[in-house]
């Protein structure tokens, strides 16, 4: 009963245990306090924008060393995503079983966006 709102933009799939993070978000949040979840779709299960080669090569040089030294310090390969999201009904799901209201649901260019209220 701390907060007014729990934002997650483009994180809830690098989240080892997302239902903990829903878990909190709805531990600390206020009576009719919301929470706004926004990330990424994939096209198709484990391919990412990191693997489309048009688009790698539109990444910075610097942003690239700064990748590779993130790999391979945490030991993961290009693709850092823990969770991979064909459509928000696994996040929209696990927020009703964790007690919240879902007020909306959207779908724009491959990026999903929920609002959900305790």
């Amino acid at each position: 009963n701390f907060a007014d709102i729990v934002i997650s933009l483009a994180a809830i799939d690098h989240y080892k245990d997302y239902p903990s993070f829903i878990k909190d978000a709805y531990r600390i949040l206020k009576p009719t306090g919301e929470i706004f979840i926004c990330t990424h779709l994939d096209l198709k299960k484990g391919e990412t924008h990191l693997k489309k080669k048009r688009e790698f090569f539109s990444i910075s040089f610097f942003e690239r060393l700064i990748r590779s030294f993130y790999y391979k310090k945490h030991q993961v390969g290009l693709d850092d995503h823990t969770y991979h999201f064909e459509s928000p009904d696994e996040i929209e799901a696990e927020l009703k079983r964790q007690g919240f209201k879902i007020k909306n649901v959207k779908i724009i260019k491959g990026y999903f966006y929920i609002i959900a209220e305790k």
